[in-house]
């Protein structure tokens, strides 16, 4: 079995993949070269030419285009590269079906590869339409403000619920640092809020390995913690616009989505705090509200959930306390919550439920059980996470916003999105935990400190 979680990027990439101590073959899907540097988008031609001989689908959104798209055009024009191209209209893009769906439409079948020229809706819009269309996938990035641009993983809006669909990556990532370094500081500072994320995301990965028989590997958990320390060292001049910080923050977040993309499941990369903000995401477009950067939301719910942890760790699970919180479950209550929270995402997360069965009182106790026997570990896992305070220093170096008031939600906002959390899907995360002991309402006053 290889170590491979310190291997250099190019040999992440080779085709023939890794047996791993945890018993999977590990493969980073299609995608075989990431470009990265000064000029790298000069580098499109060669790499389309060596995907296919087939002309280009060139997708961006109205401020895509203006950061690279255009670029993007000259360089194939340049090349004497025909192409079509198809532009998402509208101050907000959402991935959704009806972005999917205008792409399908416009799309002629006469192109046998797509360049997503973009971050985070586009690649993740272009990673389904690939896949359905049966085409390649080339990625050029235009802000380092998320890890999935290499993850299999496409955060799509199915029915009004964030879902995590499981499709493959691009074939190739080009990320010119050139581009990527102008902009917007919220979007970069978004890049390594989705980072810090780690410091929750991989311990409960971890935690759920433990007490819900949830798929974990080692390796590749110290693959994204690596990825991790990368984008922590370039912090202190990222909001100077560094080259070489940004080269690092890009590198960082590409690995991550690596990761993501051996194991097939997004939980070394998203925890609990992805779930607030899913939440978030579902609110604000029920209402029509603008949509803050992804990132800049899973950030602070970061240092929510770190709070969290810093209260569960001084304290000591009562099973009967437990046991009688789970009893007094007002069904009626928890789904017209659900329905004002999750909006037109209700009713998946309600088929969700049945499915589960989370709040039903035996395989509660059952999940008690586990929790009490294996309490020690559990807690020393958390006796290691970074305090709040550590966390919003790091991340604050670059100017991010560290509360939800300072991003516009208010104390009610967070605290219900918080105790609902642990409905989005079946995966065990810190606020499932923290309903499990009981502790759930007295949780949300800790968060609030």
């Amino acid at each position: 079995m290889e170590h491979y979680s310190a291997y250099t990027m190019d040999k992440l990439l080779r085709p023939e993949g890794f047996e791993c101590s945890c018993g999977k073959h590990h493969v980073a899907s299609r995608l075989r070269k990431v470009i990265i540097g000064e000029k790298a988008v000069l580098q499109l031609p060669a790499a389309l030419r060596e995907l296919t001989d087939g002309m280009p689908l060139i997708v961006s959104d109205e401020n895509t285009e203006k950061a690279a798209g255009v670029l993007v055009k000259q360089t194939l024009q340049n090349a004497g590269i025909a192409y079509e191209d198809y532009i998402l209209r509208g101050e907000i893009v959402e991935p959704d079906e009806l972005r999917l769906g205008q792409l399908m439409m416009a799309y002629s079948g006469k192109c046998s590869c797509i360049i997503a020229v973009g971050s985070g809706v586009i690649s993740d819009i272009c990673k389904v339409f690939a896949r359905m269309a049966g085409i390649r996938q080339i990625t050029v990035g235009t802000a380092p403000s998320m890890d999935g641009y290499a993850s299999t993983c496409a955060s799509m809006l199915i029915g009004g619920l964030k879902t995590s669909l499981y499709v493959q990556t691009p074939d190739v990532i080009i990320a010119d640092t050139d581009i990527l370094k102008n902009a917007p500081m919220r979007m970069i500072q978004a890049g390594l809020g989705d980072m810090i994320t780690k410091f929750i995301s991989l311990p409960e990965w971890k935690m759920a390995n433990m007490l819900h028989d949830e798929y974990w590997c080692e390796e590749t958990s110290q693959l994204v913690a690596r990825s991790a320390e990368m984008c922590f060292e370039a912090a202190p001049k990222l909001k100077d616009r560094d080259p070489e910080a940004i080269r690092l923050l890009i590198e960082g977040l590409i690995l991550s989505g690596i990761g993501v993309s051996f194991v097939g499941v997004s939980g070394p990369a998203s925890g609990g705090e992805h779930y607030v903000s899913h939440i978030w995401d579902m609110q604000n477009m029920e209402h029509h509200r603008k949509l803050e950067l992804h990132g800049i939301q899973t950030g602070v719910n970061t240092l929510v959930m770190l709070k969290m942890y810093a209260h569960m760790k001084q304290l000591t699970p009562d099973a009967e306390k437990a046991k009688a919180f789970a009893a007094d479950f007002d069904r009626k209550k928890w789904e017209k919550d659900l329905r004002r929270l999750f909006g037109a995402g209700a009713q998946k997360a309600l088929e969700n439920e049945e499915k589960a069965g989370k709040h039903d009182p035996a395989k509660h106790a059952k999940q008690l059980e586990r929790i009490m026997g294996c309490w020690d570990e559990l807690l020393g896992m958390i006796q290691n996470m970074p305090s709040a305070e550590e966390a919003a220093a790091l991340w604050g170096q670059t100017g991010a916003p560290t509360t939800h008031t300072a991003i516009g939600f208010t104390d009610e906002q967070l605290t219900d999105a918080f105790a609902m959390s642990p409905e989005i899907r079946d995966r065990y995360v810190g606020t499932r935990l923290c309903w499990d002991l009981g502790w759930i309402e007295e949780a949300k006053g800790w968060i609030l400190e």
